[in-house]
């Protein structure tokens, strides 16, 4: 028997028909044009070759309640208070309303920005699960995105000693993903699973739990330990993970971190249904006893050459100790090695005294350097060298930062790199434009109102180093261009 349809019936019918065309439409859209895919081996951004560079924050790990309970506490004085500083100065909150840490990455050639976050907090089923976290986590990507940042979210166990005992304790260190792992990788599928310039990282540096067979097959299935350091701990593997991200949702690319910083014995395995997996580890150098740490081939190069593969932390602190075994040039090989493999790197970090800045407190911020010979002195580091190598690169249109090439419509500058602090400032459109040069601390050090289409500079003396040059008028606010002065 045929039934009748009503006019609203029939219209119900073609609204829902339109709407579900709209979205598989968008979908598709997304996954096909917009934010990261991949092709191959490459990572693409918006469709083009993309290689991350940028910087971790650290200071999230930490829920504000936390260090706002725990401050008042002699012995925790020193983290907490730091730690707070240190989310202000991410924001450009209290003090650091004059340069939020977020523009600061920015000026030192961050296209991308890491941020390790806290598995218990994240996790709805865990007593340390705070909606509160939830949400200045939310604020923090809100704030990275807003800045055409793109963003790695990394799922971390406490490490650092100086945390405060209490919260070590709801933030456990970890060896590999865990229950907690799972729910709090799946809680943030559920956030930001279709947002396509977000890669979703799992377990930070995970480390054996038994012979290398036994923790690649933990590691990858799952387990119950039944023996040594970890007996009776149980493990969820990342293919579970991975799965349980796709079901919730997650279209991001999904990064997975080698064992014990490497991927020699390597076994295959893990798996993912949209193949949308990018693969890491950590190489830093060590104390120097080990010259296998800086086997990069062997470790992670390989790996490299064949997947999308990406350095989700890096630094080289002198005070480590390598420098007397490998010297004080390998931080600079180590960063060549990089670019001729065209492997992405996020710089460890921006918040972290000593590391990547000597401390994000101080007016100017300086980086870590390396100096000319090995020493014991934690002020010293890569950080320079890294600030470098970021601003060194051509970038794509989410930086908004400099170009060596010009597209026709923005500057242009020549010679660069300049011998004789004499260049001719080229723009390429008729408007009037305002023409600032600043150096790396974010100091203008020339200026100049032009409606000519080009600008010669002579007078000025300016000390060799990497310089940006803005162009602002009501036609092209956002070009900018890398000076190089020799």
């Amino acid at each position: 028997m045929k039934t009748s349809q009503t006019p609203s019936t029939s219209f119900l019918r073609i609204f829902i028909f339109i709407c579900v065309t709209y979205a598989m439409s968008n979908s598709m859209s997304i996954a096909e044009g917009e934010g990261f895919s991949l092709r191959g081996k490459e990572i693409l951004l918006d469709g083009k070759p993309f290689y991350p560079r940028g910087y971790i924050f650290e200071s999230f790990i930490n829920k504000r309640d936390d260090l706002l309970k725990y401050d008042s506490i002699s012995e925790y004085e020193e983290y907490c208070v730091r730690s707070k500083e240190a989310q202000d100065f991410y924001f450009g909150d209290g003090n650091f309303a004059h340069n939020p840490g977020v523009d600061f990455a920015r000026q030192w050639g961050a296209n991308t920005l890491r941020f390790n976050l806290n598995q218990a907090a994240l996790d709805p089923q865990n007593e340390f699960y705070s909606p509160a976290y939830v949400e200045m986590i939310q604020r923090v990507v809100k704030t990275a995105r807003d800045k055409n940042f793109a963003v790695i979210l990394t799922l971390f166990g406490s490490a650092n000693k100086n945390i405060p005992e209490p919260m070590r304790n709801e933030n456990i260190h970890i060896p590999m993903n865990t229950k907690t792992s799972l729910r709090a990788a799946v809680k943030l599928a559920e956030l930001y699973g279709n947002d396509p310039y977000i890669m979703l990282e799992l377990v930070n540096e995970p480390y054996g739990v038994g012979t290398i067979e036994v923790s690649w097959t933990i590691y990858i299935y799952g387990g119950v330990r039944n023996s040594g350091t970890f007996k009776g701990w149980e493990f969820v593997g990342v293919n579970t993970i991975i799965q349980a991200m796709r079901e919730k949702g997650a279209n991001n690319l999904i990064i997975i971190q080698g064992v014990g910083a490497t991927f020699k014995n390597y076994p295959g395995g893990i798996v993912d249904s949209q193949n949308k997996l990018v693969y890491s580890v950590h190489p830093f150098f060590g104390d120097g006893t080990d010259p296998s740490a800086i086997d990069w081939d062997g470790n992670f190069g390989f790996m490299a050459d064949q997947h999308p593969f990406l350095i989700t932390a890096w630094g080289a602190t002198l005070s480590s100790g390598w420098c007397p075994a490998f010297g004080i040039g390998k931080p600079l090989e180590f960063l060549e090695y990089l670019r001729r493999k065209n492997i992405g790197l996020m710089a460890y970090a921006l918040d972290v005294p000593f590391s990547t800045v000597r401390d994000f407190r101080d007016n100017p911020i300086v980086p870590t350097t390396l100096g000319t010979q090995c020493t014991t002195w934690a002020g010293r580091g890569a950080g320079e060298a890294m600030r470098d190598y970021f601003l060194s690169y051509n970038y794509t249109s989410i930086d908004g930062l400099p170009s060596e090439s010009n597209d026709g419509s923005g500057i242009s500058v020549y010679p660069n790199p300049v011998t004789d602090n004499t260049f001719t400032i080229k723009k390429h459109f008729n408007a009037p434009a305002k023409l600032l040069l600043y150096n790396m601390m974010g100091e203008v050090v020339f200026t100049k109102q032009t409606i000519n289409e080009t600008t010669v500079v002579s007078d000025l003396q300016l000390a060799s180093g990497i310089y940006l040059l803005k162009l602002e008028s009501n036609e092209n606010t956002k070009n900018s261009l890398k000076v190089i002065i020799n």
